[in-house]
């Protein structure tokens, strides 16, 4: 694979992990606005589409991205898994997601404290676990020497 992808690949962690870590700060600061966020999910076929595509697009960029993180085998492994649940609810009608997510996110959002900290875990994380990686692990994610 090219560096190019890599380098492309290790910006959407990044993003992603950005994302997160905003996520947790929004949750904290304005807890309303993150409940709002959080129920918004899979409530239109066009929400749902775009939730799918960025979950895929994140576990992609993770296989990618992996081999020069820090825990690369975890990394891969969660982009296996944020990908193959991706493809399951696609699969799926989405108004089965949604009718999932009315049940569900409720008692998500009611432990936002909780979400929150799991938020910035897991975006912190990511973006260590990208920026930090040490410069000599070579692209086949085993140390050069």
């Amino acid at each position: 694979m090219p560096a190019f992808a890599h380098t492309v690949a290790a910006g959407i962690v990044i993003a992603a992990g950005v994302y997160l870590i905003a996520l947790a700060a929004v949750a904290l600061a304005r807890p309303a606005l993150a409940r709002r966020f959080l129920l918004g999910f899979a409530q239109t076929a066009a929400v749902h589409y775009t939730e799918m595509a960025g979950r895929i697009l994140v576990g992609f960029a993770l296989l990618v991205a992996s081999p020069r993180m820090l825990f690369s085998h975890f990394f891969f492994w969660f982009g296996v898994a944020l990908m193959a649940s991706s493809v399951l609810l696609l699969c799926l009608p989405w108004k089965w997601h949604r009718s999932m997510g009315e049940r569900v996110l409720p008692k998500f959002a009611s432990f936002l404290g909780i979400v929150s900290f799991v938020s910035l875990l897991l975006g912190g994380l990511l973006v260590t676990a990208t920026v930090a990686a040490p410069s000599n692990i070579s692209l086949e994610g085993t140390r050069e020497g």
